[in-house]
């Protein structure tokens, strides 16, 4: 998650982008009140527009933009953002796993809304993992130090202390998957979760793109704090999710070019890690060629993010060995 720096800034953006849904007579999301998380995923995808920002007569849209009348699965739903994302791209419907109790209320509030315009929103009070079962969620939703972003389930997602644990149930990811498909559209954004899930194979069925927010901070932190890793190669937790998603049938990937550099996988300390250049969690998209039955429309440019990442694990090794940057 990426936090503003100026909540009165958020708060602006998000008041402008109201007015303009309101003139184009599109349905208005609900917001909590005084979460500061709230405003920045709303402008974040809303606003900003980080997973939808490319035209969709470009190469990077036509990959990587869900489409009229796709459907779609959702893991980590937050207060609903990413759905109304979709509304406005004509996809028909939405499953969303969201497992905390204090994001539930509203995520519900925001489905009613969206189901009463003619969406298909689905909400499911659950979480997603490797395996199903009961689970403790370690939720800082109401922690002002994380932001409200940490509702992972995993242990050790962040340092603080200021949670609250609670029992919640996990589906498996791939029971999940299987259970609400057919889909075209997978967005995971699990508070590091996602890295665990997508070391794994999947039968990913019809899915034909796949959004993530990559917990690039949580995993350096977990890497380098286990003394017999090498310091600053927690990019191999990329590594392997890349050749799973390979093996999958995925052939086209947005790969912001930052990931190429080991200084964004050196953990320093906490408080120097909320103010370096590389303290945001990426936003990775995939493109499944063999899942799109238009694949034969691709422009000639989309081969721009066919061939580079698969050779993401040689290229890396090969840097942090000569101890140098690209």
């Amino acid at each position: 998650m990426r936090f503003g720096t100026d909540p009165l800034e958020n708060k602006w953006k998000w008041e402008v982008e109201v007015v303009q849904r309101k003139a184009f007579g599109k349905p208005i999301p609900v917001l909590r009140e005084n979460v500061k998380s709230d405003l920045t995923v709303a402008n974040e995808l809303l606003v900003t527009k980080v997973y939808t920002n490319s035209s969709p007569h470009s190469a990077k849209g036509f990959l990587f933009l869900p489409r009229p009348g796709d459907r779609s699965f959702e893991g980590g739903g937050n207060w609903g953002a990413y759905s109304y994302v979709l509304y406005d791209l004509g996809v028909s419907s939405n499953v969303v796993y969201e497992p905390s109790k204090y994001c539930i209320p509203v995520l519900r509030q925001n489905s009613d809304i969206l189901n009463a315009c003619g969406f298909n929103m689905k909400v499911v009070q659950k979480g997603l993992s490797t395996a199903s079962g009961p689970f403790n969620l370690d939720d800082h939703t109401h922690c002002r130090s994380c932001g409200g972003s940490a509702r992972s389930a995993l242990s050790g997602n962040t340092t603080c202390t200021h949670g609250e644990v609670y029992g919640i149930e996990l589906d498996s990811f791939g029971d999940a998957l299987r259970m609400h498909s057919p889909i075209e559209v997978c967005k995971l954004d699990i508070e590091k979760a996602e890295v665990a899930i997508l070391e794994m194979k999947w039968d990913w069925g019809s899915t034909r793109i796949l959004h993530i927010e990559f917990s690039i901070v949580a995993v350096r932190r977990e890497w380098d704090r286990k003394p017999s890793n090498p310091k600053g190669w927690g990019w191999t937790r990329l590594a392997n999710i890349l050749e799973r998603l390979a093996e999958a049938g995925f052939s086209h990937v947005f790969l912001p070019s930052w990931l190429w550099d080991p200084d964004a996988w050196v953990y320093t300390d906490h408080k120097a890690e909320q103010n370096r250049k590389f303290a945001a969690d990426p936003i990775l998209m995939f493109y499944r060629m063999s899942a799109d039955p238009l694949a034969f429309q691709a422009p000639s440019v989309a081969q721009t993010y066919e061939h580079d990442w698969r050779n993401y694990r040689a290229v890396m090794e090969h840097i942090c060995k000569a101890g140098r940057t690209p």
